[in-house]
């Protein structure tokens, strides 16, 4: 049972809604509530479906009733952390600007420094 300022805990399909309206920014980045319904929907990701709630999202008006889907790291959030833990850590795109920039500057002063 989903009310208004409830946190969704889990993944799930609704059974039932009345003027459901879902905040997915922690997961999407939508700073916009969608709306949500029970009617069957065709969409392929559960990400774009009208009549799924997402863990780690909360409910901005209205009320539903859902069927748990996933929950833990099976959830669409869990794979989302499990992702951000898991990345590899090199140099950014600044770091390697910097680096290059360097360089530049390093061989142009010994260029200028053998020329003097």
């Amino acid at each position: 049972m989903l009310e208004e300022g409830d946190d969704i805990p889990a993944d799930g399909r609704l059974i039932n809604a009345v003027a459901m309206r879902v905040n997915n920014s922690t997961v999407t980045g939508e700073s916009a509530p969608v709306p949500r319904n029970a009617e069957p929907c065709a969409a392929g990701e559960a990400l774009h479906r009208a009549n799924t709630v997402l863990a780690g999202t909360s409910v901005v008006g209205g009320r539903g009733t859902a069927l748990v889907c996933a929950t833990g790291m099976l959830t669409k959030f869990g794979r989302i952390a499990h992702l951000t833990q898991s990345a590899e850590e090199g140099p950014s795109p600044l770091q390697m600007e910097i680096r290059r920039v360097s360089r530049t500057i390093g061989l142009l002063a010994a260029a200028l420094g053998g020329v003097f």
